[in-house]
């Protein structure tokens, strides 16, 4: 792993949150490339990237020197850049660490698989709860028996209020037409954790929900398109004490280019930007409560239960077997209460449960592609193969919940 040279492909949240796991390696980062210089120029200050290795664009750094240096990608571009910007670093030839979602149509989804072959680079994404302590450690339980054959699992993803007004309404996810759905925007973690917890495949859905809160009809009379207008309503989605303050965390710390004098910087971003507009006048659509309930090949039913309006944010996934049940809590205070139907009920000593992002998640996937790069025979954990069935889990979701109907899943990685 030593000596091991990285680019990062998109330097945005999440590549700077990369960024930083790979600082704490023995791997480098080589280069970036971003279109936008003040996202790339931040980063590459941060972890001493030279000037000649910062880039524009793939092409771009294909064509120079540094390409034949390079040992692997991180690929962090927009969502809807995914599929296109993945076929690029197949075909220079690099393994990767492609961000989820990996495609956001299923016509993407059938090109992204005819991209594997058995000579191609590893493929590694970012489902990065399989790599926490906690979701291992639940699947040890599931897998011992203690519950026995599962029949029902219901599994809630629970969105701090704040977090679904900054990302899905004022944000980059809040209009699916230049993003992607919000089920698989948000979810293909929890689909991709369904699989792999339970050695399970999914075969139809049924799914209802609505944007119900984020509209214009709810909108205060006196209220003026932004929080910065000089707005007097007594509102918990006010931008200005969520942004304006010197505390460097997410989600303050995204919504303008790192700055000298960053307090200022977010000021104009909300008087200018999406993220100061009242969110009660966007151009949203995702919605904020949705419910998906699986059938799946072993029989059992499984239901994911979205909300955009809680108070923290958590995953909550309560497991019935034949022979017992689990209570699994991820967020703040994570827990695992195991519960036989015969026997002594116990908690799972979690050893803290993980820190860092995601829950230890975030750097368990970089050390888990670097381990790639230094061995691409490796085909463990999650590949690009093993999590299109996730992603079409969760585009089945949202046609079953535009139409009404029970939508049939395709098992397999081709639609």
């Amino acid at each position: 792993m030593a000596g091991m040279r990285i680019v990062l492909v998109g330097a945005g949240g999440r590549g700077g949150v990369y960024a930083d796991e790979l600082a704490d390696t023995a791997a480098g980062l080589a280069a970036i490339v971003d279109p936008r210089p003040e996202w790339r120029d931040s980063v590459a200050d941060r972890h001493g990237v030279p000037v000649s290795a910062r880039f524009a664009s793939l092409a771009e750094l294909a064509t120079s020197p540094l390409a034949g240096e390079i040992d692997g990608a991180i690929n962090a571009t927009p969502d809807r850049a995914h599929a296109d910007t993945a076929a690029q670093i197949v075909e220079v030839g690099w393994p990767m660490l492609l961000e989820k979602p990996v495609g956001v149509t299923g016509d993407e989804l059938d090109a992204l698989a005819r991209l594997v072959s058995p000579s191609t680079p590893p493929i590694a994404v970012a489902h990065v709860l399989r790599y926490t302590t906690f979701y291992r450690a639940l699947r040890a339980e599931i897998a011992s028996g203690v519950v026995g054959t599962v029949t029902s699992v219901t599994h809630h993803e629970n969105l701090w209020f704040n977090h679904f007004a900054h990302s899905f309404v004022r944000g980059n996810w809040g209009n699916s037409a230049s993003s992607s759905p919000f089920v698989l925007a948000k979810c293909c973690h929890d689909l991709d954790l369904f699989r792999w917890l339970f050695d399970d495949e999914f075969q139809s859905v049924v799914s209802s929900g609505d944007l119900g809160h984020y509209v214009a009809d709810n909108r205060p009379a006196d209220a003026p398109p932004r929080c910065t207008d000089g707005c007097t309503v007594d509102c918990r989605y006010d931008a200005r004490p969520l942004y304006l303050h010197d505390r460097d965390h997410w989600p303050a710390n995204t919504i303008a280019p790192p700055s000298a004098d960053p307090l200022a910087a977010r000021r104009h971003a909300l008087e200018a930007g999406p993220y100061g507009r009242c969110v009660y006048g966007c151009d949203n659509d995702a919605p904020d409560r949705q419910v998906a309930s699986f059938s799946t090949t072993s029989g059992a039913v499984m239901t994911l239960v979205i909300s955009g309006h809680h108070h923290e944010e958590t995953r909550l996934t309560h497991i019935d077997g034949t022979d017992g049940s689990i209570m699994a809590r991820f967020g703040r205070h994570p827990s695992i209460e195991v519960h036989p139907h015969r026997g002594t009920s116990r908690s799972v000593d979690l050893d803290g449960g993980g820190s860092g992002g995601h829950g230890g998640g975030d750097a368990g996937i970089v050390a888990h592609f670097l381990d790639l790069v230094a061995d691409p025979t490796q085909r463990s954990g999650s590949d690009l193969l093993d999590a299109i069935p996730s992603h079409r889990a969760a585009l089945a979701a949202e046609e079953a919940r535009a139409t009404g109907r029970r939508v049939a899943i395709s098992v397999g990685t081709s639609a």
